[in-house]
């Protein structure tokens, strides 16, 4: 049974690797994503003395463009420039003195990636490979209110981050992606961020890596 399965396999991958993807060809794919990223080692936020703020998600957004070189029928090299908005947020709080609201760490990336691309079946392929982003924006956000006897005052938090950050992030991006017969692809890439985004954080302390999760939609063109 076991033998037969293998064979299947092997007979599956051979008849989807041979029609679609020809040695020597170069392609341009544009795409735009949906970015989900958060920051590990993040701190928690003290909005009062005995009340600790966590983190969540950040919801960003990516966009560019990737160009990849046919070696042989299933394998591939990609190199791509994009600008991902990512970073991490605090969930709310809210109590009769205080409240805090949308506070976040709003970072933007220029991304180099450089991949290695194997198709498993016609239009099936994992990747992985390294990923160089130079750091364009960094801001510190959020809203506080604080209450006093003349009702709630809100606060306004809209600082740059970016002196506190390092200008360079090296991730290990690792995905799969899948190639239509019209050329629409889909795409889910996890970058491990390797290096650390702060030179110290909100407590003086290091360590904050990113860690993103980017579901995109490209359009890929013979060239």
């Amino acid at each position: 049974m076991k033998k037969l399965l293998w064979m299947a396999l092997a007979i599956i991958t051979a008849i989807g690797a041979k029609a679609q993807y020809r040695e020597g060809t170069w392609s341009l794919q544009p795409k735009v994503g949906l970015a989900l990223s958060t920051l590990t080692n993040m701190p928690k936020l003290t909005a009062t003395g005995d009340v600790d703020l966590d983190k969540t998600f950040f919801f960003g957004y990516q966009i560019g463009a990737e160009v990849e070189y046919q070696m042989t029928d299933n394998f591939s090299l990609a190199a791509g420039l994009n600008y991902t908005s990512q970073g991490s947020n605090w969930k709310d709080y809210k109590s009769p003195a205080i409240s805090v609201n949308d506070c976040k760490i709003d970072l933007g990336y220029v991304n180099m990636p450089v991949l290695a691309n194997y198709y498993l079946l016609n239009g099936l392929a994992v990747k992985a490979g390294v990923q160089l982003g130079v750091l364009v924006k960094s801001k510190f956000k959020g809203i506080v209110e604080v209450a006093d006897p003349s009702g709630r005052v809100p606060l306004l938090l809209d600082d740059n981050y970016k002196d506190d950050c390092n200008k360079l992030d090296v991730s290990i991006p690792i995905g799969l992606s899948y190639e239509f017969d019209n050329h629409a692809v889909v795409e889910a890439r996890y970058n491990l961020g390797l290096t650390h985004t702060n030179k110290t954080d909100l407590h003086g302390e290091k360590g904050m890596n990113n860690c993103v999760l980017v579901i995109s939609f490209g359009y890929k063109m013979e060239l």
